[in-house]
């Protein structure tokens, strides 16, 4: 709307200049509204920014806390699995503590992998069973 399609309509002077005050007026308001809206736009919009670099460092500190779990896991498989040597190896000593020369010895010679665990107990089954065996086959590392 322009002042000179307002005297096209037949406005007075005094009419266009009250009508062009208003539609500035509301023009201004209008403006003012858009930078309003322009503002909460561009908040809104770091908002999501914001709230999308949190996700992917959530993303990123659940992968890293995954692959820290998978270690940690293997670490505790390693170690159930020294334990379980160390136990074997108590429990063997034990056993040829009493007759053989050199206790130490008994690891040159013996075989592990002859050896079965209760899965889940992790007892060994056949120790007394294997030994005895060594004990026929080593008679020279055994007192008489």
């Amino acid at each position: 709307m322009n002042r000179e399609q307002l005297r096209d309509i037949k406005l007075s002077a005094e009419q266009v200049k009250r009508v062009m005050a208003l539609y500035g007026q509301s023009i201004k308001q209008q403006s003012n509204k858009i930078k309003e809206l322009e503002a909460d736009n561009e908040m809104l919009s770091n908002k999501i920014n914001d709230i999308d670099n949190q996700t992917s460092n959530d993303d990123k500190r659940v992968l890293e806390l995954e692959s820290e779990r998978d270690y940690l896991n293997q670490e505790l498989i390693r170690h159930k699995d020294l334990i379980n040597e160390c136990e074997l190896d108590k429990a063997i000593l034990k056993n040829v503590a009493r007759d053989m020369h050199d206790p130490g010895d008994i690891f040159k010679v013996l075989d592990r992998s002859r050896f079965k665990f209760n899965s889940e107990t992790g007892e060994i089954i056949n120790l007394d069973e294997v030994l005895e065996e060594l004990r026929e086959q080593k008679k020279y590392l055994f007192k008489a």
